[in-house]
């Protein structure tokens, strides 16, 4: 065989170095396509002394390089053989043909794990987790603090600051609006009562403080972390409030949220949340997202702010609450990128899920695949600045669902509607690269340009190509499927349509199509997703096949690659349209020749347009996107009835009067007690709480006053079944005062 346009090189020991040259392969082809694996194969003889030798395997990785420029066209991993009796030519006899698929079909074989934020976290059974079917990366997510704070950290897991964020945000520390405590002691601005609250000393907190008496109104996101305490626990209590709505995200799960509609339950009524999984189970660190709202008149006494406490299950010890040490950030924020809702970059998400999978191999004693990719093109080393292939910042995920199970090659799909990408192939470590998608908004500013050149010279058949075909189409089973030039839509702020220029015109009919965004978008992000979706639904179904001359200066995969633009001449009408496959193949005389694909790619283009109707950010009016509360939550309301004991003292005969007596119905701790009278008492007024016969907590009502109140943060306990009553002692006998006692539940 004369001199082949390509040679085949191998990895010949495993070692992720291409370093053995196939002599005498032939019947070399291969197929590149856009975002899918492709294949190759080639063929030897049996008594090629590299075969025997054992040179060629499978599993062993090759490359299919350009002879002339030394560019390599594909690599892969052989996959298998087949064996070909060939009667006649130079390959006369048994022949061993090996068939490769390219370098993606690694991360097709990997797969996402539900969520796992620290070592080993996967070694435990997922039916014993808080696991939903997705995982959500964005700002939900438990890796989410990465993004923000200073890597090098004060040690493990435990950022020491938040600086501006890779998410392109500031986040300043919360603001303290006050302690739940204080609740009836008037604070500027505020009414209403969380009556259930259990621990008083817990603060309410938001992003800004109270100004003139008015709570700051809108939307605000917390976060706070905490490692769980040394002892062992057969579960966690959360109480938690909020105005107008909120909702809670824990390690990537939600929660427990309140809507709008439930503004009164959410401030003025306690939810109790209650995970019954032990220490080991729930892991060592606990990393909570929340989402509140507050939307009124902006008035004195319309009130704001989010509390949370969080003890041991059967113990009065706290394992985190709101205080000023969480961080915050409003909504929207007056930053770049466009879209203010925080999340991660598309690098960082790729980097962690690769890292996990990485993790779980070396703790296990395992080698993966993964090992002979290179990822330097993912991330900029340490300071994860996460630029891209051409050196921009990465475009912002709000929320990324993943389901689980999912694959890495499946991942990078999911980030396709903002982000292009591809592989290199290489003699040596395959190389992943991804780009910015072309008018996405960027991190530090500006918008992705895609990826691509457009090629200089234009194809024409009789000119540089042997051949060009076309085809038209619609998409989807019925002709309007997948297709439409106008977009009625709603969103969080009311409707809107818009039409392509061609039914404005009026030379296309008007065809519709209906979306509602349940989004938490700003009308610029609301435009820029109408104006992609329609360039989905009414672009072109066309798909053209062109099978270039073997001429100097034409060769796919020398001179252009995927997603490069080719203009290219039919029927007197020039299109210039993207590269989505490319097939080499090489004759008997060992010439390469080639087929190329361009065009709108059908499966491609609905898979794109689907990923807009299902990708956008969830929460319109704070309707709360997946995953739902997992299984394994127990989320009730703190029954009032349940905490809140009365004693009445009325027109006194004596000094000292005991009221009737009560019986506690869960058990908690003496966290507040109050004495309200009809009208001014004339002399003191003094209860005495006695727990089971025990005095404990008391507090006087002075002469004058109609309203006195205590609280304690660590009240006396009350078991549930405890006998508990009121002494009264006052000289004022017309005297109408009302104690109430209320408890802290603990579970």
């Amino acid at each position: 065989m004369a001199l082949s346009d390509v040679e085949i090189w191998v990895d010949s020991n495993g070692d992720h170095t291409c370093d053995l040259k196939l002599t005498k392969p032939w019947g070399v082809t291969y197929t590149r396509r856009k975002h899918l694996d492709g294949e190759a194969s080639f063929l030897l003889a049996n008594d090629d002394a590299q075969l025997v030798a054992g040179y060629v395997a499978k599993r062993r990785r090759i490359a299919i390089v350009h002879t002339a420029s030394g560019i390599v066209l594909y690599s892969g991993r052989i996959t298998g053989t087949e064996y070909v009796e060939v009667d006649e030519g130079d390959h006369a006899g048994m022949n061993t043909k090996f068939n490769v698929r390219d370098d993606l079909k690694d991360l097709d074989a990997v797969h996402v794990t539900p969520w796992v934020f620290y070592i080993n976290a996967f070694q435990n059974a997922l039916s014993s987790r808080p696991i939903d079917s997705e995982r959500h990366m964005g700002w939900r997510d438990p890796n989410y603090f990465e993004v923000m704070a200073d890597v090098d950290g004060g040690g493990v897991m435990v950022p020491t600051y938040y600086p501006i964020g890779y998410d392109g945000f500031s986040w300043t520390p919360a603001t303290v609006l006050y302690s739940v405590g204080s609740q009836d002691s008037t604070p500027t601005g505020r009414n209403g009562n969380p009556h259930t609250f259990p621990t008083p000393d817990t603060k309410v907190i938001w992003s800004r403080p109270i100004v003139g008496g008015q709570h700051p109104q809108g939307d605000v996101w917390l976060h706070g972390w905490c490692g769980l305490p040394e002892e062992d626990f057969s579960g966690l209590v959360f109480h938690m409030m909020g105005d107008d709505a909120y909702e809670v995200w824990l390690n990537g799960t939600l929660l427990a949220a309140c809507e709008n509609d439930e503004a009164d339950s959410a401030f003025l009524r306690t939810k109790r949340v209650v995970i019954n999984r032990s220490k080991a189970e729930m892991g060592p660190i606990l990393f909570f997202k929340v989402r509140c709202r507050n939307q009124g008149p902006n008035v004195a006494g319309d009130i704001g702010g989010f509390a949370m406490v969080c003890r041991i299950k059967g113990s009065t010890t706290k394992v985190i609450e709101t205080d000023s040490y969480w961080w915050a950030l409003d909504y929207p924020a007056a930053v770049n990128p466009a879209s203010p809702v925080p999340g991660m970059p598309a690098g960082f998400i790729f980097w962690t899920l690769w890292k996990q999978y990485m993790r779980i191999l070396a703790t296990s004693g395992q080698v993966g695949y993964l090992q002979s990719w290179t990822n330097a093109s993912l991330w900029s080393g340490p300071d994860f600045s996460f630029l891209d292939y051409d050196g921009r910042q990465f475009p912002i995920f709000a929320d990324l669902p993943i389901p689980n199970g999912t694959s890495l090659l499946g991942v990078l799909k999911l980030m396709e509607i903002k982000l292009t990408w591809d592989y290199v192939p290489t003699k040596g470590l395959p190389e992943l690269r991804m780009w910015s998608g072309e008018g996405v908004a960027l991190i530090g500013g500006g918008v992705g340009v895609g990826r691509g050149t457009t090629l200089g010279t234009t194809i024409e058949k009789g000119v540089n190509a042997q051949n060009i075909e076309m085809s038209d189409m619609d998409s989807g089973e019925q002709w309007n499927e997948g297709w439409a030039n106008t977009l009625i839509y709603t969103w969080k702020n009311g409707w809107g349509e818009k039409s392509s220029a061609a039914c404005i015109a009026g030379t296309e009919p008007r065809v519709e199509r209906y979306y509602a965004f349940d989004a938490d978008l700003e009308k610029t992000e609301v435009d820029t997703q109408v104006d992609l979706m329609l360039v989905q639904m009414g672009s072109a179904k066309r798909s053209f096949v062109i099978t270039p001359s073997p001429l100097a200066g034409i060769i796919p995969g020398v001179n252009f690659t995927i997603d490069d633009k080719i203009p290219f001449k039919v029927q007197g009408t020039t299109f210039v349209e993207p590269v989505v496959t490319i097939i080499g193949s090489v004759d008997q005389a060992g010439n390469l020749t080639h087929t190329i694909e361009v065009g709108s790619e059908v499966d491609a283009l609905e898979r794109k347009y689907q990923q807009f109707m299902d990708n956008v950010a969830k929460g319109a009016e704070f309707s709360r996107g997946a995953p739902t509360p997992s299984p394994f939550y127990d989320v009730n309301y703190v029954n009032e009835s349940d905490v809140e004991y009365s004693f009445v003292l009325q027109n006194p005969s004596g000094t000292v009067s005991q009221t009737n007596q009560d019986t506690i119905r869960v058990q908690g701790r003496v966290m507040y007690l109050d004495l309200r009278a009809e009208g001014a008492v004339a002399a003191n007024v003094t209860a005495q709480l006695y727990v089971n016969t025990v005095p404990v907590e008391s507090l006087t009502l002075t002469a004058g006053n109609v309203y006195a109140q205590a609280t304690f943060n660590s009240g006396t306990s009350c078991p549930q079944g405890a006998v508990v009553y009121v002494e009264f002692t006052t000289t004022d006998t017309t005297a109408n005062v009302t104690a109430l006692m209320r408890i802290g539940e603990f579970l």
